[in-house]
């Protein structure tokens, strides 16, 4: 028997990324950037532009996690 193998979407940017070409494929825009705020870095997610009603945008520890956290917000 084979095993199902799920990518760690939340903890690997390589696997993130995959989420970040599939949501491009269907038309959003997304950025992640990092955010330096005295000695906290923080990654941001944005996923939509020009204040489109579906506009989410998240924080998090990680890149991936921020990514996951986004997608895991749209309608």
């Amino acid at each position: 028997k084979s095993k199902l193998r799920i990518p760690d979407y939340a903890g690997s940017i390589e696997a993130a990324w995959e989420i970040v070409e599939h949501v491009n494929k269907n038309g959003k825009e997304i950025l992640v950037r990092t955010d330096v705020t005295g000695v906290r870095q923080e990654y941001d997610c944005r996923i939509g532009f020009n204040y489109d009603a579906d506009e989410v945008e998240v924080s998090a520890d990680t890149a991936p996690m921020a990514i996951c956290l986004a997608v895991l917000k749209l309608p």
